[in-house]
């Protein structure tokens, strides 16, 4: 056991280590001192110095400071949570894992014990406490339910984990468990003590529905017309009725918008869904209000109904005061404005200091003509909210990558709209521990696939460039989950998607005597129009949604349940390896199909060639990554990288004969190509590549392993 050490664990995400070094059923670790898997550097990021309810096992402080510190928030700051440059996290005893789940854990379980039992007692009592005034006024009654059903969870796990011997990755998913349980007390308490009190002290009536707030219409759309978040009067969790489908949840787009939901002719703004394994898991938690935040949101709710034109937005000088120290989640940090938001509060959240004054100080300002560009003063409701960072100071917020957001709207109309996390039709596959995970993780390489052969293929190739490089990059390494060491995948292994879904794009033009306009711009996406482009997307979906459905049937949506609370064995773990290798061998070649696709037409502009020659450039790209026999039922194309990095050797083993010809005929064409009349190694064509693409690019191409100066100088 390694003391001196930090193991920090969220209920934000359901983080577990991931374990790619087994080796006779023991875990080893790296040099570097982590397991490997996720990098605590990037999403999700479930590590905070400025919020305490983040779970954090301090390794080596007297555990009396440490839990007085708990109650105490002046003496947060001698708690040591995770430090950014400390390379020794993570790094329990390798020694206490093992595949029998009876392996104890030692002194670790019993520190982790006291420390989740503090917690939850300090919040637990103010939740009883209020809870039970309320309940002896007889109001309220269900939102003590709550308490009383979720303080049983809580501890039940804490005698199950006194009193069990449990394996490493048992004992984190009970730590889950009981972080979870204890957000929701935090929630609770926040639901009870800055609205229910409230509305006792200011008998302005919140109206509320199961699951919901309510408010009037001319309410919400004078907050709309503010530029005001609507959603952000949900932070405080309605807890009381709550409703635990996840489809109950409306995203953030919808709050924004005015199309709201209507009830007994008001407008319903839901609550996010709370149970543990939903909205807790996925980032949510940490967007509790302060008790300032909510008073002021309440206060000018209620001001707006006597709302001119000439009023002045918000109390200026309560905005410009910092927020209040106290959180029910823990110690506030103001949001920077210029950090990024959602698309759809951006503007509300990008308001300066300044914007604010130029209007609060005028109450006859004239209305801006059509021709004028509105200069309307709104708030920065940024400086409200409780959102934790990143480590490049960037916002952790819970949305999608606009990309991924476009795919998973193509894969399962589950719901209209998936701008939440929560929204996953499944766990992405470095989570995946259930016994269809290789159902899952399929359906998740398939709009992995979607995205890069039909969304990133129809861009201009010019834009391949550093900045959307960049962000390619930034992508491949969340998807990877920074899984560090790969092998490529064995032969035999299948795959029907990537050939399908080429398969539908329109490699082929139309001779027929009727169509005579011009199809050029069917192969060079500078032409495409964006109407053929949803078109083509469309058509790709659904033909290789056809294929997945054929092969393994239509999707259960039950089996998104069914991984969680499950203990994970050493073949989980192994079987977990296989199928992010597959996601990366699958990001690689379709990485690779593009760029080389991209560069081909830099050589070969396609505008003046026939349809015919086209079509035949198209045929050459497409042999290189060509498979023998049919696409399910053969192995990868061995153009592809190792990721691993080990690039001769595997190039000499792996590399078809068909393959080496198709790249040679394809490079051939391309200038100061190396002409010796032989066949020429596979080493020596794909050195000819990188240098073309470098000089076309001014970047190495991306192989997903780095690429040895010997081979560009080759």
């Amino acid at each position: 056991m390694q003391f001196g050490n930090c193991i920090i664990i969220s209920p934000n995400a359901d983080y577990v280590p991931q374990f790619p070094f087994i080796d006779d059923g023991k875990v080893v670790v790296r040099e570097d001192g982590h397991f490997g898997g996720q990098s605590p550097h990037r999403w999700p990021q479930p590590f905070s110095r400025k919020y305490i309810h983040h779970c954090f096992i301090p390794f080596d402080l007297d555990w009396h400071i440490c839990n007085t510190a708990l109650r105490k928030r002046d003496d947060i700051n001698n708690i040591k949570i995770y430090d950014p440059d400390d390379k020794t996290d993570f790094v329990p005893d390798p020694q206490a894992y093992d595949s029998d789940s009876g392996t104890p854990i030692g002194s670790l379980r019993s520190e982790l014990i006291d420390t989740l039992q503090q917690a939850f007692f300090a919040i637990a009592s103010k939740c009883e406490d209020v809870g039970r005034t309320l309940r002896d006024r007889g109001q309220d009654g269900e939102a003590y339910l709550v308490y009383k059903r979720c303080a049983r969870t809580c501890t039940t796990v804490l005698n199950r984990l006194r009193s069990l011997k449990l394996s490493w990755r048992a004992v984190l998913s009970s730590v889950r468990d009981i972080q979870c349980g204890i957000m929701e007390l935090h929630g609770l308490n926040t639901y009870l003590r800055d609205i229910v009190l409230r509305k006792q002290i200011t008998k302005k009536q919140v109206y509320r529905t199961r699951g919901a707030f309510t408010m009037d219409f001319k309410i919400a759309e004078k907050l709309q017309e503010l530029d005001i978040p609507v959603w952000f009067i949900c932070d405080a969790r309605a807890f009381l009725g709550r409703v635990l489908d996840v489809q109950d949840c409306v995203p953030w787009s919808r709050y924004l918008s005015k199309d709201y939901v209507t009830y007994e002719g008001k407008a319903v703004l839901r609550g996010f869904d709370c149970n543990r394994s939903g909205s807790l898991r996925n980032h949510l938690s940490s967007h509790f209000m302060s008790e300032q935040a909510i008073e002021l949101l309440l206060d000018e709710i209620h001001a707006f109904e006597n709302f001119t034109p000439e009023f002045s937005v918000l109390n200026i000088q309560a905005l410009e005061s910092p927020a209040s120290s106290h959180s029910v989640s823990g110690s506030s940090q103001a949001r920077s404005p210029q950090q990024h938001t959602p698309k759809a509060v951006s503007r509300v959240l990008s308001g300066t200091k300044s914007d604010i004054n130029c209007g609060a100080t005028s109450k006859t300002k004239r209305k801006p003509t059509k021709n004028e560009p509105k200069n309307e003063p709104y708030p920065n409701y940024a400086r409200l909210l409780h959102i934790p960072v990143t480590i490049n100071k960037e916002p952790d917020l819970p949305k999608h990558h606009p990309v991924v957001l476009e795919c998973l709207k193509s894969i399962v109309p589950i719901e209209p709209d998936y701008s939440l996390p929560a929204r996953y039709p499944y766990p992405p596959p470095y989570l995946l521990v259930h016994r269809d995970s290789d159902y899952s993780a399929r359906l998740y390489l398939n709009y992995i696939r979607i995205r890069d052969a039909l969304i990133k293929r129809q861009e201009e190739p010019g834009t391949l460039d550093k900045r959307n490089w960049l962000k390619a990059q930034e992508w491949k390494v969340y998807l990877r989950g920074e899984y560090h060491q790969s092998t490529p995948l064995p032969s035999g292994s299948a795959s029907q998607f990537v050939e399908g879904i080429y398969s539908a794009l329109p490699l082929q033009a139309s001779t027929g005597p009727k169509r005579k306009k011009k199809t050029s711009h069917r192969y060079n996406p500078r032409d495409l129009p964006p109407s053929k482009r949803r078109r083509l997307v469309g058509t790709a979906t659904a033909k290789s949604m056809m294929v997945a459905e054929y092969d393994m049937g239509s999707l259960d949506l039950d089996a998104r349940y069914w991984w969680r609370n499950r203990f994970v064995s050493k073949d989980d773990i192994i079987k977990q390896k296989s199928i992010r290798e597959e996601v990366q061998y699958e990001i690689t070649e379709n990485s690779m199909r593009a760029e080389v696709r991209a560069l081909d037409f830099l050589i070969h502009p396609r505008d003046s060639m026939s349809d015919e020659e086209q079509q035949n450039r198209d045929k050459m790209i497409s042999c290189i990554f060509h498979r023998d026999g049919s696409p399910a039922a053969s192995k990868y194309a061995g153009i592809i990288v190792d990721l691993s990095g080990r690039i001769e050797e595997y190039w000499d083993q792996e590399v078809s004969e068909g393959n080496m010809q198709a790249l040679f005929r394809l490079l051939s064409t391309w200038p100061n190509f190396p002409h010796h009349g032989t066949l020429l190694d596979f080493k020596t064509l794909i050195s000819f590549y990188i240098r073309t693409f470098v000089q076309y690019f001014n970047r190495v191409p991306n192989m997903h392993c780095s690429v040895p100066d010997s081979l560009v100088n080759y």
